[in-house]
């Protein structure tokens, strides 16, 4: 989730502050500055939809990593139940081990699963806006994120 951050605040940067000089009601239209402005948005949005894109990567072999840790140390515990089944403190030993583990586990596997689903929200967001109305949408998922994290 701090990587989610760190990206919307980049892409926040750079945020202008009061009405935009292009397109000020009775100013005089200079169209190069406003295809100059078009291209700085869409190229914003093209590097964010590309590094949005690496972040979930990353979250889904992270989230799939845990998953499966999750599930060897539940089939392990349930093995080395059945083969201790008459060993009532090895059992209880065991179950002590694997609850910690596995409690662990699970926390990691939901904070992913948080990540993974956000980081691909305002992927599809920044993907369907046009970049003229992405910078708002973006402030709000920005200040969002404390909230989820």
């Amino acid at each position: 989730m701090k990587e989610i951050g760190r990206l919307l605040d980049r892409f926040l940067g750079g945020a202008h502050f009061g009405e935009n000089p292009v397109a000020v009601p009775g100013a005089p239209v200079n169209p190069a500055a406003e295809d100059e402005l078009r291209q700085e948005r869409r190229v914003a949005q093209e590097r964010l939809v590309a590094d949005l894109a690496l972040v979930q990567s990353r979250s889904d072999k992270y989230f799939h990593l845990c998953i499966a840790m999750t599930a060897i140390l539940f089939l392990g515990g349930c093995l080395l139940v059945f083969i201790n089944r008459d060993n009532v403190s090895a059992i209880t030993a065991l179950f002590a081990a694997t609850g910690v583990s596995l409690t662990a586990l699970a926390s990691l596997v939901f904070k992913f699963w948080k990540g993974k689903v956000f980081s691909g929200t305002i992927l599809v967001l920044v993907r369907n806006l046009p970049p003229e109305d992405l910078r708002e949408v973006i402030g709000v998922f920005a200040g969002r994120l404390g909230d989820i994290g």
